[in-house]
């Protein structure tokens, strides 16, 4: 005859195996638990399950939104938290839709994210399941430093739009049982490399010009599609031609890079890009930043993957920091270096410079701005 344990029984026995794991240094996962919904700035709520004890190798989380604004799309991924008025930026496995760890939503996308993003449901909803690592090798949401949540933000079609940022944070289990771990204060991090062309730890690129001068970005990879900064320096350029530095599109050889993310900020105010020229127009004095020794300069841009008009994930384009001749000399090509440059989730496809011009629409007439005073 056979018996079937008691519950006492089978409670004593489980806590048993308890601690024989203990004794062995192994500890059983803790169940992930809780659900938490959190308002956004304009109304939308957001709300994740599980959202405490979170498997730090792999756990599945349901997310779900309503009340989202659906003329703009949206990215749902776990990122590092940089608090309020800044992009959750970078997110844990990069901006990989087709990866599982995060989602894209556009009711509205560009042509090629048909078939990847996901249309808004009635009222702006969406439901997705993600599977979210702690640690991507870049990242780890458990050091005790850096602060991640899962969040929504604008996708890279409108990445200065923050009405779209909404957070909720979580918790991972750390192996002890009855223990979790707790993400800390909020932190940057910045770009890293994978690959490269020209490579340095450090993820710079280089590029030599038409008259031997040499250009160099760094980073230029894993590049942060809401916005990164990045240090543009140059050697061996012509003193006598004023030039733009910028992050602008790649229209093949003897075409000048156009048109530039930001345009070409002739204010100096911008940091979308660089005005360097030792003899500008009068109105340019004091905003053109001169040439160093032996036609070289040094500045930082804040570079972003889309403006609106231009999309450097569209794979028809091809997006590099470019040095080209200002409107003073708009004909001319010898300052024309090109670096390419890669944003996160962005591959070596985007590295493929153009073999062919397309056709070119020239840009309107430069109208000096008018100055009083």
């Amino acid at each position: 005859m056979t018996s079937t344990p008691t519950a006492p029984f089978r409670a004593a026995a489980a806590a048993a195996v308890v601690l024989v794991l203990s004794a062995l240094g192994v500890h059983a996962a803790t169940a992930a638990i809780g659900t938490t919904s959190v308002s956004g700035p304009t109304g939308q709520t957001l709300t994740v399950t599980p959202v405490d004890d979170l498997d730090p190798t792999g756990a599945t989380v349901t997310v779900t939104g309503s009340g989202y604004d659906t003329s703009f799309g949206i990215y749902v991924a776990l990122c590092v938290d940089n608090g309020p008025g800044v992009a959750p930026s970078p997110c844990v496995g990069g901006i990989d839709p087709s990866g599982g760890g995060m989602a894209w939503v556009s009711s509205n996308p560009p042509p090629y994210g048909v078939g990847l993003a996901i249309p808004y449901g009635t009222g702006g909803t969406f439901s997705v399941d993600l599977t979210l690592a702690a640690d991507d090798g870049t990242t780890d949401c458990t050091d005790g430093v850096t602060t991640c949540a899962v969040v929504t933000r604008a996708d890279h079609v409108s990445p200065t739009n923050r009405s779209a940022d909404v957070r909720v944070p979580i918790t991972w289990d750390d192996g002890d049982p009855g223990t979790t771990t707790t993400t800390g204060p909020s932190t940057t991090v910045a770009p890293t490399s994978t690959t490269a062309i020209v490579d340095g730890p450090s993820g710079e690129r280089s590029a030599t010009g038409p008259t031997g001068q040499l250009l160099t970005v760094a980073p230029a990879l894993e590049l942060d599609p809401a916005g990164a900064e990045v240090r543009v320096t140059g050697s061996g350029y012509d003193p006598a031609i004023g030039i733009y530095v910028a992050l602008c599109l790649d229209n093949g050889p003897d075409v000048a890079p156009s048109p530039c993310l930001g345009g070409a900020d002739q204010s100096g105010s911008a940091g979308a890009s660089a005005w360097i020229s030792d003899n500008p127009p009068p109105y340019g004095v004091g905003v053109a930043q001169p040439f160093g020794a032996d036609g070289s300069f040094d500045v930082t841009l804040d570079v972003r993957a889309a403006d609106g008009s231009i999309d450097c994930y569209d794979p028809a384009q091809r997006c590099v920091v470019a040095t080209r001749a200002d409107h003073t000399a708009g004909a001319v090509r010898t300052a024309d270096v090109k670096v390419p440059v890669l944003f996160v989730g962005q591959t070596a496809v985007n590295d493929v410079a153009p073999v062919a011009a397309p056709a070119f629409v020239a840009a309107p007439a430069y109208v000096a701005p008018a100055f009083t005073g």
